[in-house]
């Protein structure tokens, strides 16, 4: 049977690609390869929620409060995960140096490590012991990381690409909390876990290697976001960058060649929660941070010193401090630009392109038929304002003054 089509990386540029669609967390269990599923699916099986004992070590479908029960490969083993993919990057820059030598080539690895279920394999694949090396499973996949990293920088190394490469790691979010069976913190003495306000849900390491260019053993302590990625890439590469593209994205390639050229970063850095109707904003300018919580607690505001203060437990809000007024008013003016609830300037967006019609329209073109919105993803997108509801009400309630009023206030 013909494979199933799957709209993937091969859609956005790839050549090449390996994935699956939900990392080993969620169905279908099974690869696909540029872009098709690599099993028919008549051969596919149901996989129901425990624990399967496989060639790698034991694989694990999740149950609980989240069933995520489903179809996959039947030979799915989630212990393997990682060391399948350090298998596919090798014969991936093989087979590119073999047919395209004189070309570049881009490499995204996105690992399960150390995503839920905790299924680390019990040897990796030098022979060395992973499973139950340390006191959690967590733990243990976080070992394999260490040597799953190692493992594609050793490809590089060996096909004497190192000079040649620039070598990028980060995550994508914070941690997971503190362990109750280890003590061990994730976020260390950073507040908060996955996906909160708070710096232990977002602020991530970043690791970037590029030899005889950027100096080993270093650190840098400005303020850069993932979405600087795109524009530091296209800068060390010479590459400019396409109009109405990487609109969030600055580059800090300077930086990172020499910390005194720190010219042109940017000043700010925003994040936001959302827990049902809820929205939590926070914004970054250097050491100081303010968090602004609009629906809860009569509309609260925080401020924190993160020089003094990483942990977050000391609020300065209603603190003296030099030029805070004006410096708090400049902070959540940027937010408001920024967030989930900004005060649209009409000018600010022009036409742009409405993909499933190949139309281009303005946001005006979503107000005259608000049922567009619905229809059409870039009305949320590029619109807020127009077509989402927590903005709307944001401007009939008139939040964006009543928290300047408050501002001042303090």
């Amino acid at each position: 049977m013909e494979s199933i089509y799957h709209w993937g990386p091969g859609d956005i540029g790839f050549d090449h690609s390996y994935i699956t669609m939900s990392g080993i967390q969620y169905p279908p269990y099974a690869f696909f390869r540029n872009d098709r599923l690599t099993i028919s699916p008549s051969d596919a099986k149901f996989w129901k929620g425990g624990f399967y004992k496989m060639a790698s070590g034991t694989s694990i479908i999740a149950e609980g409060t989240i069933n995520r029960t489903g179809e996959g490969d039947r030979n799915w083993d989630s212990s393997a995960y990682d060391m399948i993919l350090v298998d596919e990057t090798r014969k991936f820059i093989k087979k590119h140096l073999r047919e395209r030598p004189d070309d570049p080539f881009f490499a995204y690895v996105g690992l399960s490590a150390v995503h839920r279920p905790h299924s680390p394999p019990d040897r990796y694949l030098d022979g060395s012991k992973i499973k139950n090396r340390y006191k959690t499973a967590h733990l243990d996949m976080l070992g394999e990381m260490d040597k799953v990293v190692g493992s594609l920088i050793s490809i590089i190394e060996r096909n004497n690409l190192e000079k040649d490469t620039i070598i990028i790691f980060a995550s994508d979010n914070g941690g997971l909390g503190a362990s109750e069976e280890t003590g061990h913190a994730t976020s260390g003495p950073l507040r908060g876990s996955k996906g909160d306000i708070w710096e232990g849900g977002h602020r991530i390491p970043l690791i970037i290697r590029y030899d005889g260019i950027f100096p080993a053993n270093e650190e840098r302590k400005k303020l850069v976001g993932l979405n600087d990625i795109y524009a530091t890439i296209c800068a060390i590469l010479g590459i400019k960058i396409p109009p109405g593209s990487a609109q969030d994205s600055i580059s800090f390639a300077k930086y990172l060649e020499d910390e005194k050229v720190d010219g042109g970063l940017r000043k700010y850095l925003g994040s936001w929660e959302f827990s049902g109707p809820r929205v939590d904003l926070a914004i970054r300018k250097d050491n100081l941070k303010l968090v602004h919580f609009p629906l809860k607690n009569n509309n609260n505001f925080e401020l924190y010193d993160l020089n003094k203060d990483i942990s977050e437990r000391n609020n300065l809000i209603d603190k003296p401090l030099v030029a805070r007024n004006d410096l708090l008013l400049e902070m959540y003016e940027e937010l408001v630009a920024i967030g989930p609830c900004p005060m649209e300037n009409k000018d600010s967006i022009k036409c742009f392109s409405i993909s499933e019609i190949n139309e281009f329209h303005d946001c005006q073109w979503f107000k005259r038929k608000r049922k567009r919105c619905d229809k059409y993803i870039e009305g949320n997108m590029l619109c807020p304002s127009t077509c989402n509801k927590f903005y709307e009400n944001c401007k009939k309630k008139k939040l964006h003054k009543d928290h300047l009023k408050k501002l001042k206030k303090n």
